[in-house]
């Protein structure tokens, strides 16, 4: 994959600065858009796999990416005998929005003030136009993944299942997984720019899904007794909220 990285790269001079040891820079007027206005703009190719899933950026027409797919499809029937089409190997276009591990990856646009020194020493100030890449956390991909541990049934109105596997593990035992949960989830989020709004929506889900696995347990009759015992589950609310 690094070969054709290295094939597919054709690099602008609209958008691309390289020093004296021909390093690529990227231009200093726009540390972190990406110019839109340009007609010619630096092709290039990206990779990513994490496991067995894996995802190829292009920067460029779309024609650059059936051919990558075209050889894709060849390398793995002949190295792997593994046969893929192209419903397995979907093209689609970073304005639509891309599913990539119960992330969307999307590009916005943004309108940047560009400051630069003239000559003479004048400060120029001009607006300018680029876009970003948008990281999000896919909540319906999260009330999925909660489906499947059986957390939560509901798609529109999710509501938290109590977790019976745990009903004959030690209370201790029972908050320290479901923290640790809470922990793995809050991580796998960490790049997402709605990251604190998924997690706090994992954490109602695992703190419901625990209050009504305690209603069961203590025969309790409601999860609101759950809640007013605090010094019984003091453990419990403490860590998960934090």
């Amino acid at each position: 994959m690094e070969e054709k990285i290295k094939e597919f790269y054709k690099p602008s001079k609209s958008d691309v600065v390289r020093g004296e040891d021909g390093v690529e820079q990227g231009n200093t007027s726009w540390p972190e858009f990406v110019p839109m206005s340009e007609p010619d703009k630096t092709r290039k190719v990206d990779y990513i796999r994490y496991g067995a899933h894996f995802l190829i950026g292009v920067r460029g027409p779309r024609a650059d990416a059936v051919v990558l797919r075209k050889q894709l499809v060849e390398f793995c029937d002949q190295w792997f005998r593994i046969k893929l089409d192209n419903e397995s190997l979907p093209i689609e276009h970073i304005t639509k929005g891309i599913m990539f591990l119960d992330h969307v990856l999307c590009r916005r646009v943004v309108y940047p003030t560009l400051r630069y020194t003239a000559t003479g020493g004048k400060i120029i100030s001009e607006k300018g136009v680029g876009t970003l890449i948008s990281v999000t956390a896919s909540l319906k991909q999260c009330i999925k993944q909660f489906q499947k541990l059986e957390f939560l049934k509901g798609d529109h109105e999710p509501d938290p299942q109590p977790c019976f596997r745990m009903f004959h593990a030690t209370q201790s035992h029972t908050n320290a997984q479901m923290n640790k949960l809470l922990l793995t989830i809050a991580e796998w989020y960490r790049y997402a720019d709605n990251r604190k709004k998924i997690v706090n929506f994992c954490s109602y889900i695992i703190r419901g899904s625990l209050a009504k696995l305690y209603t069961a347990k203590y025969k309790l009759r409601s999860r609101a007794k759950v809640y007013t015992l605090q010094d019984c589950f003091k453990e419990s609310w403490s860590t998960i909220k934090g």
